[in-house]
């Protein structure tokens, strides 16, 4: 077996649900209107990924609470009025796993070290986002006890 990589540490966020609003215009603001609709209703945005398309439209992913799960339709209502979206698909359970650390630009293996570790689980990811010194998987809740047990074997945490 490999060593592990050393990292910081994982924190895991449970309890939340995903929406994935694709084809929205993008341009100046259009990202703004949608975050606007979950902050009017005081849900904090746990995840973000958004980008641009090749045909120019962008897609945004958000987490929030699954407490906002309920009334998730009234967001999705008010997205269509506002940001005029192609679609919006809704994941009602999934859990954000971060492993951070170090400079992850010090470690360039880091990224696909956990999705192959995830894959090799058969764990799917729904999104991924990356900061600094951090790596976020979005996944299925019911796979965060295979993606634990795939994370502790690709890499070492400070005991």
């Amino acid at each position: 077996m490999s060593e592990k990589i050393k990292i910081g540490g994982i924190l895991i966020k449970k309890n939340l649900c995903m929406m994935q609003i694709t084809g929205v215009e993008n341009r100046p603001g259009s990202a703004a209107k949608v975050f606007q609709i979950f902050s009017a209703k005081r849900a904090s945005l746990e995840f973000i990924s958004e980008s641009r398309n090749p045909d120019g439209l962008g897609s945004i992913t958000v987490c929030i609470s699954a407490k906002f799960c309920p009334v998730i339709e009234k967001f999705e209502k008010k997205i269509q009025k506002y940001a005029h979206p192609d679609k919006i698909f809704r994941h009602p359970q999934v859990v954000m796993i971060t492993i951070y650390g170090p400079h992850f630009g010090d470690e360039p293996s880091i990224a696909s070290s956990l999705c192959q570790a995830l894959a090799k689980c058969d764990v799917n990811i729904h999104g991924i986002s990356t900061a600094i010194n951090s790596v976020t998987c979005v996944i299925d809740s019911s796979d965060l006890n295979s993606a634990n047990d795939a994370m502790v074997t690709v890499f070492k945490t400070p005991d």
